[in-house]
């Protein structure tokens, strides 16, 4: 552990272990088209926090990307409450999904090879940061998407808090590489150029 309060997974300091990481984990995962009431109730409750923080900040139309799709449910919540809406992520697989699914576009590629006509309202990244080896570049590319005064939604595991202590987190995991406390993601936050708004949760 870092005095900061940062974590890191020692496969953090080696090149492309990022992209090897999320080839090997979630590169070729399968979607069951039933899924759980559980999985639903989750995707549905992450999607409508996700949208009240956009709201709450002052966007409630607006392109909006989402980088880390998962399901690609966040985003079809987003676009039924009227944004125009485009995913990125590593996985093949997982862009393929959200195609056959939504129909919304789908960029399967690294954010410095997203061609964009229009800059973004809003980037969306839920818990994608700590699987990211360089924060501050992934953060300044996600910032030279963004119009001027556009929006980063950024949450992470918070390796500071109370659960965080207890065993069995569900947070430690082997593809992620940095664990944040608010301190270390405020400062690279910081160091990437993006002006923070809103305070991370203790």
């Amino acid at each position: 552990m870092l005095r900061c309060g940062a974590q890191l997974n020692p496969l953090v300091w080696q090149l492309g272990a990022d992209a090897e990481l999320e080839a090997e984990w979630f590169d070729g995962v399968a979607y069951d088209a039933a899924s759980s009431r559980w999985v639903e109730q989750f995707e549905r409750w992450n999607a409508e926090r996700t949208y009240k923080r956009l709201k709450n900040a002052g966007l409630a139309r607006g392109r909006v990307l989402e980088v880390g799709i998962g399901s690609g449910a966040t985003l079809d919540y987003l676009r039924r409450k009227g944004f125009d809406v485009e995913g990125c992520d590593m996985s093949e697989s997982v862009c393929a999904h959200a195609k056959a699914r939504y129909g919304f576009p789908v960029h399967h590629t690294t954010l410095d090879e997203i061609d964009a006509p229009q800059p973004f309202d809003a980037v969306v990244l839920n818990h994608v940061v700590e699987h990211v080896s360089n924060p501050v570049l992934f953060l300044q590319q996600v910032r030279a998407l963004l119009r001027p005064g556009g929006f980063v939604h950024l949450a992470v595991p918070n390796v500071k808090s109370w659960d965080a202590a207890l065993a069995g987190w569900t947070s430690y995991q082997p593809y992620h590489l940095v664990y944040y406390g608010p301190e270390t993601i405020q400062h690279v936050i910081g160091r990437a150029g993006v002006v923070l708004a809103l305070r991370p949760r203790e």
